[in-house]
């Protein structure tokens, strides 16, 4: 969910009902399938070899702060350190610190396990699934030997809902069987859906350059934002809303755009599709094999920084960063001043007297102390470089009821209506009417606590906290045994738009990069990671002149993962 997220399940049950109309000709042969568990981690075909090219200087030992310690913060630690092999460092030749102001790794993915209970199956409280074409964290379970576990809602009950505030405008009974698929042909017509596939199809074909070697190598690391979305055929696609895109550019039904899609961009990003651009609106919908790693996709992050053997600091957030000019060399180097965000007593000192020699910032800019450090923006300009980015501010509520399903009076239906399990939500019905707004952006069943214990979890999303009386009246009769309530900025707001935030925001002789510039273009795990893996090629070419997609080198693999 809370995304990055990355994708959330909306796009996978979308995908099925794709799947009812189109043959898997649709599909191209070049669209992505993740790695066998079973067999060797290598993705793309490598390119011919050719000759490395030397070090462009010395080796020397290096000092690489990385502010954060989610997704993009441990990727980018961990391929730092793969490149540092690449090229030649012995052990001990570069220190790698991170720190993370949470008392845990993996940023917006975390998980809650029921009352608390540690014995219990644990939920995902933040970005819930990645998908097969997130190449780079389905390698990481391969590597890691994590167990990836197929999404499904936890719950035996598939039938879905969407609704608008006041109605529901469609339901499935469960199964996707004939009555199902007559349904949906009858309310949104066969060309919609199968025009959708083909799109998302295309997006996925152009998306898979950013693991293929040869177009890694023949391209580099990219400077910018708008240099990567044209490099791999997205221009434009951002400039778009997702509604005016689907309909003028995809040929969909208003209906299906309004209903359909909003359903996943809602789910997925807490946005509508006259909100969102059409970039991220398409992205929603790519859900082909969905999964999740057992007991956590934050294991994914640790194994990222215990495979980097980075020096971690939890708990730590940085509040101030001093820039030291080499007048000499031009170059600058970064001492961090930090505090403790540790409720213990006394909190753990952390001291880092030594300068770094770069600086990977993992965390959003505005969302951190260091933006209100006037010294610095005073001298850089900081705030000016770096654009603000809003984000949607989401309430999650997890808990245990007894209620095997919600209510069918909080949605005014007779009382032997069973109510779906998934009720997923559109505004459309609001924006055209000026009706009541849905009061929460889906409401998901995730199985019983315990087989047979008749305590069911169920998970809500909503713009405003929703309260104890909220819940009784969703649940009816039923009681609410256990309640975890969270909220924070969860995803950025996505208009569209044609300009990002620069990755290098003062100039490409600082070492200082800001790895959240991809946030306003695709914000997921997976997008994270490779804004990682790019600002560590930036920096490995700069250092020791690395490139990018070569396979032949010392690292099984390549540095960069993409051999």
């Amino acid at each position: 969910m809370v995304p990055l997220r990355p994708v959330q399940f909306l796009g996978l049950l979308l995908a099925s009902f794709l799947v009812l109309f189109v043959t898997s000709s649709l599909w191209p042969s070049s669209s992505f399938s993740s790695p066998s568990l079973s067999t060797s981690p290598s993705i793309i075909t490598s390119p011919p070899s050719k000759p490395r090219p030397p070090p462009a200087i010395p080796h020397k030992a290096k000092r690489v702060a990385i502010v954060g310690a989610g997704a993009s913060g441990s990727s980018a630690a961990f391929f730092l350190s793969r490149a540092a092999r690449e090229a030649g460092l012995k052990d001990g030749a570069l220190e790698i610190v991170v720190y993370e102001r949470n008392n845990y790794i993996g940023g917006r993915s975390t998980t809650v396990h029921p009352y608390g209970d540690l014995t219990l199956p644990p939920i995902e409280l933040g970005a819930s699934v990645f998908v097969d074409a997130n190449l780079n964290l389905m390698r990481a379970v391969s590597e890691f030997g994590h167990r990836l576990v197929p999404w499904a809602s936890g719950d035996e009950d598939d039938s879905l809902t969407i609704w608008d505030g006041t109605s529901f405008l469609f339901t499935t009974s469960g199964g996707l069987g004939w009555w199902d698929k007559a349904k949906l042909l009858w309310r949104y017509g066969y060309a919609s859906p199968t025009r959708t596939q083909a799109a998302v199809a295309s997006l996925l074909a152009k998306f898979k350059d950013l693991y293929d070697p040869e177009w890694l190598n023949k391209n580099g690391a990219w400077a910018d934002v708008e240099g990567l979305s044209k490099g791999v055929g997205f221009d434009g696609l951002a400039g778009e809303t997702t509604k005016e895109w689907f309909e003028e550019e995809v040929k969909t039904s208003e209906r299906w755009v309004e209903e359909m899609v909003e359903a996943a961009s809602r789910v997925n990003y807490a946005q509508d599709v006259t909100q969102l651009h059409a970039l991220v609106g398409m992205v929603s919908l790519a859900a082909t094999g969905a999964s999740s790693v057992q007991g956590g996709n934050w294991k994914i992050f640790r194994s990222f920084i215990e495979r980097s053997k980075a020096k971690l600091h939890l708990e730590t957030e940085v509040t101030s960063i001093s820039p030291l000019l080499d007048l000499s060399t031009g170059s600058t180097r970064w001492l961090l001043h930090t505090n403790s965000t540790s409720t213990s007593s006394p909190p753990p000192a952390v001291v880092e007297e030594e300068p770094f020699d770069a600086l990977l910032f993992a965390n959003p800019w505005h969302q951190s102390k260091v933006s209100q450090d006037e010294g610095l923006d005073g001298l850089f300009g900081l705030m000016d470089a770096i654009p603000p980015q809003p984000y949607i501010h989401l309430h999650v509520t997890l808990l245990v009821t007894t209620a095997s399903r919600p209510s069918p009076s909080f949605f005014n239906q007779p009382p032997s209506t069973p109510i779906p399990r998934t009720i997923l939500t559109s505004s459309a019905t609001h924006r055209h009417t000026g009706s009541r707004l849905p009061e929460f952006q889906s409401i998901t069943y995730h199985g019983e606590v315990v087989e047979g214990s008749e305590e069911w979890v169920v998970k809500i999303f909503s713009y405003e906290r929703r309260g104890d009386e909220w819940l009784r009246e969703l649940f009816g009769e039923g009681e609410v045994v256990w309640v975890e309530r969270k909220e924070w900025d969860a995803y950025p707001k996505l208009p569209p738009t044609s300009t990002y935030p620069p990755i290098m925001p003062l100039g490409n002789t600082t070492s200082f990069y800001y790895l959240a510039a991809l946030e306003p273009w695709i914000s997921t795990m997976e997008t994270q990671t490779l804004s990682a893996r790019n600002s560590v090629g930036l920096l490995a070419k700069t250092w020791w002149n690395l490139d990018m997609g070569v396979c032949d080198g010392i690292v099984e693999g390549g540095w960069d993962w993409s051999c």
